[in-house]
């Protein structure tokens, strides 16, 4: 009951804005459990709701800190950049080495390491859809967010040379680390916890 006070939820009732998640549920996943709109991801990753609010872009060159940008994950539901603030997160595009990103987000999740796949097009060279995110995580057992990034619109603001592929690497407080390059283990650990 404390702590329904202290958010202003409402001890006799489990979902207070009724958005299919409880309370509970949005208090330990970091969203509030008084706005619908804002609820926990159906992937499971949590949201930095101490940070998502606070940051302020400055461009997307090395040490600037990234422009936000949303796009719609393997769920259908639409993911947000600074959701994953206070985490090391690798943008990753047309990588065919998608096993591999699982395995270090296993290695890594739990000091703070988020890749995020951006898929653009189908095999046909389409807009990519939901179902073409939800086919690529699921064709290579992907856990982390796969992003539909149609008309290249989040990919295009950090490649050089080619899109495909591409790694940029992203810091706490969404700096840019490194942009388009070859990333190591040893590029991520370094600014893990």
């Amino acid at each position: 009951d404390s702590v329904e006070a202290e958010y202003g939820t409402d001890p006799l009732n489990i979902d207070s804005d009724l958005d299919n998640y409880s309370d509970f549920q949005e208090i330990e996943q970091g969203t509030d459990p008084l706005d619908a709109s804002d609820h926990p991801y159906l992937g499971g990753w949590t949201i930095d709701i101490d940070c998502r609010d606070s940051v302020v872009s400055t461009g997307n060159d090395v040490g600037e800190v990234m422009e936000h940008f949303e796009a719609v994950d393997q769920f259908g539901e639409t993911v947000s950049s600074y959701d994953f603030c206070n985490r090391t997160l690798l943008l990753a595009a047309g990588v065919s080495e998608a096993p591999s990103l699982e395995t270090q987000y296993q290695k890594y999740k739990e000091q703070g390491f988020m890749p995020i796949y951006l898929i653009a097009e189908d095999n046909e060279y389409n807009a990519a859809t939901t179902e073409d995110a939800e086919t690529w995580a699921s064709t290579h057992g992907l856990t982390f967010p796969v992003l539909a990034d149609s008309g290249w619109s989040i990919g295009n603001r950090f490649e050089l040379d080619n899109y495909i592929p591409s790694y940029t690497l992203i810091g706490k407080g969404m700096e840019v680390v490194e942009v388009d390059g070859d990333i190591s283990d040893a590029d991520i650990e370094a600014l893990l916890d």
